[in-house]
């Protein structure tokens, strides 16, 4: 017997509860709802509509877990948010780690190829190395330096990973400018638990779809977090619900000036533009981060488009003196 039916049938349900709560506001409204009927909106109402919205919002991360209940989906989900909050809070070096670790950054820094080939420490057939393992502890996450030929080593449990940095030298062409040349290469592995490559997939076009459409649903304070009308700035007003924490934060040091939704000339498919815009507020609660992109000015800005025979269906374009990221597809 399948037992992953029942499972599904609760999840649906509760989700269904919630949205016909806040269904019956739009009906109540006349299946319309203007951002002043959105305001006009009792507490309780407010509630339902938030609850459904946060649901709705979270159901593309609940799809990595695969086809399990909602409840086995969280624990997941906080599991790897464990995971996360450790490596970027908690991380702790051995010696070797920490002393080459702060050697590559000096010479990263520097943009200096050649320093940053000379502190490698290892030598493993062609290349200068740097391999290190990573593994999630009770408090802290615990990175090692190891032997460049230990990366393939086994990975046993969630958060486990091994990375490796290594670079060659290449030949200088007779008739080239001068100066050293280098190949540089980056690997990682990682132990990640029970996400498989369909789920990662089913959530990455539920997510689009959830860029590009507005739902049936009013936005309780009428969207007015985002500022602006129409489509694009209710698309955002609705994920706020779910992620109203990284919302707040990401506004307090950019803004996106543009988000365009719209149905493409090739049906059923979606046009997403999306502009991000650092802004003060980054200088503000990260001068460090503000004083280094000040520092690189136009060191990096870069155009990558992805076609296939269909056309082009994503572009990225990346301009570090504007501090600005466009997504178009």
């Amino acid at each position: 017997m399948n037992r992953s039916r029942p499972r599904r049938l609760r999840r649906a349900r509760v989700r269904v509860t919630w949205r016909y709560r806040c269904a019956v506001t739009v009906l109540a409204f006349g299946g319309l709802i203007s951002p002043a009927m959105a305001l006009a909106m009792t507490p309780a109402q407010q509630a339902a509509c938030e609850v459904a919205l946060t649901l709705r919002a979270w159901h593309p991360p609940l799809l990595l877990a695969g086809d399990v209940s909602d409840a086995e989906a969280v624990s997941l989900l906080r599991e790897h948010l464990h995971w996360q909050q450790a490596v970027v809070t908690s991380t702790r070096l051995d010696a070797q780690a920490a002393q080459t670790k702060d050697a590559l950054w000096a010479a990263v820094r520097d943009f200096n190829l050649g320093q940053l080939y000379d502190v490698l420490p290892d030598t493993h057939d062609e290349w200068r190395t740097f391999t290190l393992a990573g593994q999630l502890r009770p408090a802290h996450y615990r990175v090692a330096a190891i032997a460049p030929g230990a990366f393939d080593k086994p990975l046993d449990a969630l958060g486990d990973t091994t990375a490796e940095f290594a670079m060659r030298t290449r030949p200088v062409p007779r008739d080239g400018p001068g100066g050293d040349r280098y190949t540089l290469r980056a690997r990682l592995r990682a132990d990640i638990g029970a996400i498989q490559w369909p789920d990662v997939l089913r959530a990455t076009w539920a997510g689009l779809d959830q860029l590009t459409t507005t739902a049936a649903l009013p936005t309780p304070g009428g969207g007015g977090f985002f500022g602006g009308t129409g489509s694009d700035a209710e698309i955002l007003a609705q994920l706020q619900p779910g992620f109203a924490n990284f919302f707040r934060w990401y506004l307090g040091i950019a803004e996106i000036p543009d988000i365009l939704a719209a149905d493409s000339a090739r049906a059923p498919a979606q046009h997403l533009r999306l502009v991000v815009q650092i802004d003060d507020g980054l200088r503000e609660h990260y001068p460090a981060v503000a004083d280094y992109l000040a520092q690189i000015k136009g060191f990096i800005s870069a155009h990558v488009a992805i076609e296939n025979e269909a056309g082009r269906w994503l572009s990225v374009d990346l301009d570090s003196v504007a501090q600005r990221l466009t997504l178009d597809g």
